[in-house]
């Protein structure tokens, strides 16, 4: 679904996508996989220039730190 998103390209949606998987990363206690997620999501965020993603993402990533 994500490469589809991001095929589209469907910003918003990719960014969730992202944002999803790595909370199912972090609940597994998989913590590096969650860092991955949020990163992946933070790039889409900022490409697309939605600050509001890309600060779920930080604070994500600060959680799964």
């Amino acid at each position: 679904m994500i490469k589809l998103a991001c095929k589209v390209p469907d910003h918003a949606l990719a960014c969730k996508l992202y944002e999803h998987q790595g909370l199912v990363h972090r609940s597994i206690k998989n913590y590096r996989g969650g860092l991955q997620s949020f990163h992946k999501m933070r790039d889409v965020a900022e490409d697309c220039q939605d600050k509001i993603s890309e600060m779920k993402a930080y604070k994500n990533m600060g959680v799964c730190l």
